[in-house]
């Protein structure tokens, strides 16, 4: 592959035990520049939230900062207890990206907001870890 090549992040396909919470396609795409430490999955929650963002410049920096952390450098991040991460961006009103690392090599996206809608999006992705934990 070559540096204009892209690669759709993480695999298409849907965690058998979870077909119902995962997308099955992926809409995020990355330029294929150096090697992926990460593969990246998102639940079907994650990506309407993403794809409704009106202000496209917003999901473009979004995608993007998901790019880096397949990259194994997620920047200001901050560790929420019980397996949980917080991605933070500083522009707009302040989107939040909540993701779970799963046997080492692979990143769950679970939900998104802001940081006016905090609290309910950290305890929705409280609930969906949960649900993979009790489903493992």
């Amino acid at each position: 592959m070559n540096l204009h090549e892209s690669v759709t992040i993480g695999s298409c396909n849907p965690l058998p035990k979870h077909a119902e919470m995962w997308a099955p396609t992926c809409s995020l795409r990355i330029l294929w520049d150096t090697f992926l430490l990460y593969e990246i999955r998102q639940t079907l929650g994650f990506q309407k939230w993403l794809g409704r963002l009106p202000d496209r410049t917003a999901k473009a920096r979004l995608i993007r900062r998901i790019e880096r952390l397949a990259h194994g450098h997620p920047g200001d991040t901050r560790f929420l207890g019980a397996s949980l991460h917080e991605l933070r961006e500083h522009f707009g009103p302040g989107y939040r990206i909540y993701f779970t690392y799963q046997a080492g090599r692979l990143v769950l996206l679970l939900a998104g907001g802001a940081k006016t809608s905090q609290q309910a999006d950290i305890a929705r992705a409280r609930k969906l870890i949960e649900r993979l934990e009790t489903d493992r």
